[in-house]
């Protein structure tokens, strides 16, 4: 090929070299999914994250997302890591179809957005009245039937033992009453334009709303029955 006797030289002293392991330098690796959960359960403001995420995962969230992460920036992330490769880094009305097409052909997106969504829908549950917890029992049924429920009554109340030391036999019985499950519910969404607004908070205002429209509404529910006090109580 017409090489010159330097250049010949050049490429075979290069080539006889030994090469040298590979080197992967950390930080430089594409965020994980369980990355991209706990930088935006820090953006949204979800409790506890230190106890739910181990501290190479927040160190790693820092180092990729140190300003928080936005609505777009997940959806871009994960449409990358996807196979993405259009143009323009920010989501506009031109780009937003492929864009979410890519974004949600995985499972690890729908998953981060449940993960982090439970988180929220908890947290604004448990701020709603929780006094049932105090007065009822949970428990769980197999369909929607009604269920027969059974407890135990009767005179356990302690007497003051007598001066024979001998103390009396109580009395228990047996009560039933029954119960059915139903269900509840409400549909939100996010519009294309709180995408291409980059609202991350109107996913969060959501989120918390149907939290604590669940607690409302059950409280609703559980109080009408108790305080009916003839039907009820009989």
């Amino acid at each position: 090929e017409n090489w010159t006797r330097e250049r010949t030289e050049l490429v075979a002293l290069r080539a006889s070299r030994p090469q040298g392991p590979a080197i992967h330098i950390a930080g430089n690796e594409a965020p994980t999914a369980r990355v991209i959960e706990a930088a935006m359960c820090r953006s949204t403001g979800v409790r506890d994250v230190e106890e739910t995420f181990d501290a190479p995962t927040l160190e790693a969230s820092d180092r990729h997302f140190r300003r928080g992460i936005g609505l777009q920036e997940i959806l871009m992330t994960a449409a990358m890591q996807n196979g993405y490769s259009g143009r323009f880094m920010r989501i506009t009305d031109g780009n937003l179809r492929p864009i979410l097409q890519a974004a949600f052909s995985s499972q690890d997106l729908s998953g981060i957005f449940s993960n982090v969504a439970n988180k929220l829908l908890l947290q604004s549950f448990m701020f709603t009245e929780q006094v049932w917890r105090r007065v009822a029992k949970l428990g769980t049924v197999s369909d929607f039937k009604k269920h027969n429920r059974y407890r135990l009554i009767g005179d356990a109340q302690f007497e003051e033992l007598s001066a024979t030391g001998h103390l009396k036999h109580g009395n228990l019985g047996e009560d039933h009453f029954e119960n059915q499950a139903d269900t509840f519910g409400k549909i939100f969404g996010l519009s294309r334009k709180d995408i291409i607004n980059d609202d991350l908070g109107a996913l969060t205002e959501v989120t918390r709303r149907i939290g604590r429209g669940a607690g409302l509404k059950l409280n609703e529910v559980f109080w009408t029955v108790f305080l009916a006090n003839s039907a009820f109580f009989t």
